[in-house]
């Protein structure tokens, strides 16, 4: 890996951590949408190629897939709101 792929990575890293860090330390998703992933999301497609970004979505959708399931309890919802209507029984 050289030295600019290398730095790529380490910035994604930090942007990863920094919006997770931020849903976390606001109080979750009620406060702060998790969007601000994006950023991170994206950079490392461009950089990394489509698998590259897929691995950051995912990775970014586990850590704070939590705090979607925390507001949705607190609202009263559970897990019925994750469905989309067209494809509730």
């Amino acid at each position: 890996m050289s030295k600019a792929r290398a730095i790529q990575a380490a910035f994604v890293a930090v942007c990863v951590a920094g919006a997770v860090g931020s849903v976390h330390a606001v109080g979750g998703t009620a406060a702060l949408e998790p969007q601000v992933q994006y950023i991170a999301i994206i950079l490392a497609a461009v950089w990394f190629g489509p698998r590259g970004g897929a691995l950051v979505g995912i990775l970014c959708g586990l850590l704070v897939g939590p705090h979607a399931l925390e507001r949705g309890e607190r609202d009263g919802a559970g897990t019925q709101g994750m469905v989309p209507p067209a494809f509730a029984p």
